[in-house]
């Protein structure tokens, strides 16, 4: 999935940042919220193919295990997205149950139907999450590791304001 002008898995994560930004100022949009969830899996792509041009299917599903160990909210964007695809999950990640706006249930793609305060991340262990909290738990994560694994400096990770349209 490529968003925006992104040729790089830097530029996809700066497209990440922008989409968070573009959800909270909106987070009861669903289809905000899905397009960050999609971006914010399909980042493990990104870079596990720059830094490993060819990696086999094993090497890819190892490092999405990897991540998802440090990351468990991975897990659920991965079950988001499939789910919005395909419309049915047939290899669920997480343990998530229902994606709720207030009021309202739906567990398929999220939809504009729906009203309410806030989307509700419901587990199969009745715990519940705000959408918002897990976005910014995810943003978090990426911003860590882009600084810490990947030795990328923040010069390279800021988005200028030039730069910024959704």
């Amino acid at each position: 999935m490529i968003i925006g002008n992104a040729t790089n898995h830097i530029q996809q994560f700066k497209e990440l940042i922008k989409l968070h930004n573009h959800y909270e100022s909106n987070d009861t949009s669903s289809q905000r919220a899905l397009a960050f969830a999609s971006a914010a899996w399909h980042l493990i792509e990104w870079v596990l193919k720059e830094t490993n041009p060819k990696p086999s299917s094993k090497q890819l599903e190892e490092f999405r295990k990897t991540l998802y160990s440090k990351c468990p909210y991975l897990e659920m964007m991965h079950d988001i997205t499939n789910t919005n695809k395909h419309r049915y999950l047939s290899n669920p990640k997480s343990n998530l149950s229902v994606v709720r706006k207030q009021g309202s249930i739906f567990t398929g793609a999220f939809s504009n139907a729906f009203g309410g305060d806030s989307l509700i991340l419901e587990m199969e262990n009745c715990v519940k999450m705000k959408f918002v909290d897990v976005a910014n738990q995810i943003l978090c994560f990426w911003l860590t590791y882009y600084r810490e694994v990947l030795n990328i400096p923040d010069d390279k990770l800021t988005i200028k304001m030039d730069d910024y349209f959704i």
